[in-house]
């Protein structure tokens, strides 16, 4: 879980950075700017659902192996 909290953190600082740059300065035209932007939210929701994912998983496996009861 701790990869997944800093890669999301990560991805969400570069769209603020991203996101500032533009405004201030204009680098990108508005398509690309968009795309950009979609792509790391994109990236920031896949990364979050395996995260979840995989903490489920562990904790599947942990109910198998006994390690809790399964309420």
């Amino acid at each position: 879980m701790k990869s997944a909290v800093s890669t999301g953190t990560t991805l969400f600082v570069i769209a603020m950075v991203i996101g500032l740059l533009q405004l201030w300065f204009t680098p990108f035209s508005p398509a690309v700017f968009v795309k950009i932007e979609l792509t790391l939210g994109v990236l920031l929701v896949i990364a979050v659902v395996l995260a979840f994912a995989r903490r489920e998983q562990r904790a599947t496996d942990a109910n198998k192996d006994g390690g809790r009861l399964d309420l």
